[in-house]
């Protein structure tokens, strides 16, 4: 028989002008769901970074299975001047990660979702249910915000090493960073998402209009 499982889906970088977005899904037993619990494995934002990678070798220790889908910056800004809006690729991503982890796992009890606005996911299930705050619910949602961060760290780290510099994360405090590499001619769709208007408005006081128009 079967172990009863679940599976949870989360994402990490939509907050994020630097850098792309990765959508992870993972399939938790019950069984390995004490083992996580007794190492209080919980929702990757209170975890520290420098922590990831020993809960990433737990999971793969309990042979937690998980699908991840990464969009670098240059990928996810050519979907959007194709047409879409940052939400519809969140959702496609979403549906990715989900459905290629089924194909592996077989079909859940649950599969529980870390709500976040327009959100709207249309896998071959049934029981999908969105909710917010779902990672400190699900220990599947947990242990998927993991592997989502776990995949951004391994980008932000390399695109960091790319440009020679520490990447600044959030949305806030980015204006320094994006005028340096404008005013050194970098690329920077190949760093970070365009479609901010703090990113727009910076490209258009440099170029007289943003590169996708």
């Amino acid at each position: 028989m079967a172990a009863a499982k679940t599976i949870g889906a989360d994402e990490v970088g939509s907050g994020d002008t630097f850098c792309g977005l990765v959508v992870s899904a993972a399939c938790v037993t019950r069984e390995q769901e004490d083992a996580l619990r007794s190492h209080r494995v919980r929702d990757s934002k209170r975890i520290s970074d420098s922590m990831i990678g020993q809960y990433v070798a737990l999971m793969t220790e309990i042979g937690v299975r998980h699908s991840t889908v990464v969009l670098h910056p240059q990928q996810f800004n050519k979907l959007l001047a194709e047409g879409l809006d940052h939400v519809e690729v969140q959702n496609a991503m979403y549906e990715r990660a989900i459905t290629s982890l089924i194909q592996k796992v077989g079909h859940p009890e649950k599969v529980y979702v870390d709500q976040y606005p327009g959100a709207r996911i249309r896998i071959d299930h049934d029981t999908l249910e969105l909710l917010p705050g779902a990672g400190d619910k699900y220990l599947s949602v947990a242990a998927a915000s993991i592997m989502a961060r776990s995949a951004y760290l391994g980008m932000r780290r390399s695109l960091g090493r790319e440009l020679g510099m520490q990447i600044p994360l959030g949305s806030s405090n980015v204006e320094e960073a994006l005028r340096h590499l404008i005013n050194k001619e970098v690329d920077i769709s190949r760093y970070a998402k365009l479609y901010p208007n703090n990113v727009k408005e910076l490209l258009r006081e440099s170029h007289g209009r943003a590169p996708w128009q």
